[in-house]
């Protein structure tokens, strides 16, 4: 009978002691991820700071640091000038990606995805630096398969 009571007190203070470990564990993640958002607003990098703080506010926002992630986000969004360069950057990271992805199709052969999306960087973003790139690009592989007299415009 002792055994046994000895046995449940001492699951219980297990399971109490996870607890616990779990608690410290996400109060110590939470603040690693707040910390990394303050850098990444320190040094104006706004896309990564806002993503770190809409992981805090998805996962943390009932601590404290919730509540800092909140207006750490909400000061970076009612600024336009920062929202537009974030933007910015985003186009950027999105055009790459497209010309990655056609760069991608094409050492795989596949010649109409390839045109696929070269031609969705150039209507995405005119007169862009991207855009040239892609133009360039599809215009080399026009040239290269000859037989092709119509560029087909459906998607992958």
């Amino acid at each position: 009978m002792q055994a046994s009571k000895n046995a449940s007190d001492l699951i219980a203070k297990l399971a109490q002691g996870n607890a616990q470990l779990k608690i410290d564990l996400r109060a110590k993640r939470v603040r690693e991820l707040l910390t990394q958002a303050h850098d990444f607003y320190k040094s104006k990098d706004y896309i990564p700071c806002l993503d770190r703080c809409e992981v805090i506010l998805g996962n943390y926002g009932d601590l404290p640091e919730g509540q800092q992630a909140f207006a750490l986000a909400a000061e970076i969004k009612n600024n336009p000038e920062w929202l537009q360069n974030a933007a910015d950057v985003m186009t950027d990271r999105l055009g790459g990606m497209w010309l990655a992805l056609a760069d991608s199709y094409l050492k795989r052969g596949e010649v109409r995805k390839t045109e696929f999306y070269l031609k969705r960087v150039i209507q995405a973003f005119p007169g862009s630096r991207l855009a040239e790139s892609a133009q360039v690009r599809l215009t080399q592989l026009q040239g290269a398969n000859p037989t092709r007299t119509e560029v087909q415009s459906a998607g992958p």
